[in-house]
């Protein structure tokens, strides 16, 4: 569950920090993604089109940063509806009986540079567990085109292909 930590990155941007600040997710330059490992050789990726979260924090590095967030489970989407429903059955995610997701962040602690690592508990299924997540800051603006310069978009970019292969 990385996806979940390095959506912070979003976050984290474009906004100027204050005194015990609540800071709520834009999700029109947010997503929340996963990579699940298939058959050992081969990942899958999907997103849930449907959450929300915020951070409360009065350091300028989030280090005292409180964090909640949740995905609704009848948004996942991997691109093939058939595996969608299987992942929201009761096989998977159990969406009918469970259909959150959780996050409660406890604390973000500084590494090196930008990265961060942050512990919390992750709620899936009714089940809690304490996840350590890695985080990269890159920092805040007051506003896309003061500081930034106008480079509201990069020159670059990543693209991730996962590729499993049938011998026929």
């Amino acid at each position: 569950m990385k996806n979940v930590g390095i959506l912070l990155i979003a976050l984290l941007m474009g906004i100027a920090v204050q005194a015990q600040t609540t800071w709520a997710f834009d999700k029109t330059h947010s997503n929340v993604g996963f990579s699940v490992t298939h058959l050992v050789i081969s990942e899958v990726d999907g997103q849930f089109s449907s959450y929300d979260g915020k951070l409360v924090a009065s350091k300028a590095d989030f280090t005292d940063a409180v964090i909640d967030f949740e995905a609704d489970i009848n948004s996942i989407s991997t691109g093939q509806s058939q595996r969608d429903d299987h992942l929201k059955s009761a096989e998977f995610f159990d969406a009918a009986q469970y259909p959150k997701l959780t996050f409660k962040g406890k604390g973000l602690t500084k590494v090196e540079g930008n990265k961060y690592k942050l512990t919390g508990d992750l709620t899936i299924k009714g089940v809690t567990k304490p996840v350590t997540m890695d985080v990269k800051y890159n920092g805040t603006v007051k506003g896309p085109y003061t500081e930034a310069g106008g480079a509201v978009v990069s020159n670059e970019g990543y693209l991730n292909i996962n590729m499993q292969l049938v011998k026929k």
